[in-house]
Parts: C-alpha cells; sequence; structure tokens
C-alpha cells in the first residue's frame, strides 16, 4: 500500500496556547492502521470529516510502510492491536524508540497487562473499541497538543544561566520554556531516545503545577472543559486572572541519577490517589480526556516523593551506562 499521493500536506499550526483547540488540527495527518475493513471506514470517515487527512493501513506491515515512506507528514498514529504482520504493540514500541510520534491505540482487546506493555512503549491513550466519536476527538487533540509541547520545547532555547534552578510564572509558554531548560540540561549525558523518555514524562508534572497548583483547575473541571471544546479558554482566563503564583523548579545531575523537584504555590492535590491507582482504573482511566497523566508519567521514575500536601514532587531516574554516541 503506497501513501495517498493526493491528501493535503499536514497543516503545522502555529505556537501558543490556541494548539490544545481542535479546530486548530485541521488538515493534521492520521496513520490509522486497522484490519477491520469496515471499523477502518468507520474512523476514516469521522477523521475526514473532522478535517484531518488519514492514511489507511490494513494491517502492521502496511503501517510500518507508511511509517516510513510518509516521513514527517504523519503528525499522529491510531493502532489496533491485533493485526496481521507488526502487531499494534510492536508498531508503538519501533515508534518510541525512532520518531517518537503521540501514539493512540484502538483495540477490542480490554486486557491490563497488554494495555501497560502498550504504555511501556510510550502509548499514552488506550481505546476500547467500539468508540463515540466525541470521545476519539478528544483523545485525538489532546495526543496532537501533548506532542506539540514536546516539538516547542525541543525548539525553543533553553534559559540562559540558572545552571540548576529556575522559578517561572504559571503560564503556558513558560512551562514549554521549563521543559526545555530540563532537556538541555539532560544533553551532556548523551541518552538515548528510550533513556530520555523520563524527560518527555516532565512535562506531565509541570502542566500538574500549572493547571491544578497554581490555576486551581481539577481533574473533573478539566474533563468538562475538554468534552466541551473549551478547555483552552478556561485555560488562558485563568491565567490572566492569576496574579503573583510562581512555579520552581531544581535539577540535580549526578553520576548514576537525575532528580528534578518541581513546586508551586497552589493547595496540593491528593497525589496519594493517583499514585496508587490500580491497573484496572488506570486502564479504565486512558478512556478518560484527563486524569492518568501523573500516573502514567510516574512508571518512568524509579523514585517519586510529594511533600508539602501535592505542592511539591521529587522525582528521581536512575541512569544506566552512558550512551556514546556515534563518531559524526
Amino acid at each position: 500500500m503506497k501513501p495517498n499521493s493526493n491528501a493535503v500536506p499536514a497543516a503545522r499550526p502555529e505556537p501558543g496556547p490556541l494548539f490544545i483547540k481542535p479546530d486548530h488540527w485541521r488538515g493534521a495527518t492520521v496513520l490509522l492502521a486497522e484490519d477491520d475493513e469496515i471499523w477502518r471506514t468507520v474512523v476514516a470517515t469521522i477523521l475526514r470529516k473532522n478535517g484531518f487527512n488519514v492514511l489507511e493501513a490494513a494491517d502492521g506491515d502496511a503501517a510500518l510502510k507508511f511509517y516510513h515512506a510518509a516521513g514527517n507528514t504523519i503528525d499522529v498514529v491510531l493502532a489496533d492491536i491485533l493485526m496481521p504482520g507488526v502487531n499494534g504493540v510492536e508498531l508503538a514500541k519501533m515508534n518510541f524508540e525512532n520518531r517518537f510520534l503521540p501514539f493512540i491505540i484502538c483495540s477490542a482487546v480490554n486486557d491490563p497487562f497488554t494495555a501497560l506493555d502498550a504504555l511501556h512503549h510510550g502509548v499514552q491513550d488506550y481505546l476500547v473499541k467500539p468508540v463515540e466519536e466525541h470521545l476519539l476527538m478528544n483523545v485525538l487533540v489532546g495526543a496532537l497538543a501533548r506532542h506539540r509541547f514536546y516539538q516547542e520545547t525541543k525548539e525553543n532555547p533553553a534559559f540562559e544561566g540558572n545552571l540548576d534552578r529556575i522559578i517561572i510564572e504559571p503560564r503556558l509558554g513558560e512551562i514549554t520554556r521549563a521543559h526545555s531548560w530540563l532537556f538541555h540540561k539532560v544533553a551532556p549525558l548523551h541518552l538515548s531516545n528510550r533513556d530520555k523518555a523520563f524527560v518527555y514524562a516532565l512535562y506531565e508534572f509541570l502542566m500538574n503545577a500549572h493547571e491544578h497548583g497554581c490555576l486551581g483547575l481539577g481533574e473533573q473541571r478539566k474533563a468538562e472543559l475538554i468534552r466541551s471544546d473549551r478547555y483552552a479558554e478556561e485555560l488562558i482566563q485563568r491565567e490572566q486572572e492569576t496574579h503573583g503564583g510562581r512555579i520552581e523548579v531544581c535539577i540535580s545531575l549526578l553520576q548514576d541519577k537525575v532528580a528534578v523537584t518541581i513546586e508551586d504555590d497552589g493547595r496540593g492535590f491528593d497525589f496519594e490517589h493517583y499514585m496508587h491507582i490500580s491497573r484496572d482504573e488506570l486502564v479504565e482511566r486512558l478512556t478518560r480526556p484527563s486524569g492518568r497523566g501523573i500516573a502514567i508519567a510516574s512508571r518512568y521514575f524509579d523514585s517519586v516523593f510529594y511533600g508539602s500536601g501535592g505542592s511539591r514532587v521529587t522525582l528521581i531516574k536512575r541512569l544506566g551506562p552512558p550512551h556514546v554516541p556515534p563518531p559524526a
């Protein structure tokens, strides 16, 4: 199967908070890997109706060909698990170790162990068939928005100075810059893509300090806003109404570990609940628009310590042997 030569090139959203709005992603390209022709047609129709370009792969091998042939025109992968040839988890593993595109599983397999296996390979969204259109679109936009944060993190310059500590205001742009600062701080370690995954996971803790800590936006309210497509507007409004809040980020690089502390001025939250989510609840939460980020991100660290009622978190990642980059 060859990529659709008539597909419109993916629209690249302008930077800024509005990329968390659904309309901002019209023109983006979805690689849809699904061997059930009827369900593939249904999903492809929904995606195209909402303004997405779709590359349809009838099995895992075809999806792999698309993945390599279409290059940077693919924005997100939506894949089944059980397919002829390469299965969905194997496809996710390959993506995780290479380009780290946002990856969504949509499968009839409702098994916690399979879902957790997918999580280990960078999958943050796991939908169980059949899935309603509104939920599918919310999950798709959420995955694209997270990836946009990652891209801005790589492209933005890091803060100058401040070798191990920065203080930022509760603004979405500042969260992106702080994430960029963290990436630049670990750059001298020459980590592989897989070993560097914990740095991507730090985004969830930064956003938790921003949304829940400084802006007072709880899980239930956030879910309501996402479902009604009003999340971006309220986030911007709360940022404008918040004065004096701050987030402090500290990093320590040791020989065999990295330690990051993130502290905000908020009232904290029920971190115990999110840190002890059962496997079954975590899998169920994968179908929600919010409420599982901290539980998933915590799995990328060896130790997670909360203090000050949840307004401060220290994350420790132990490192393996240093990665030696290939000669230029």
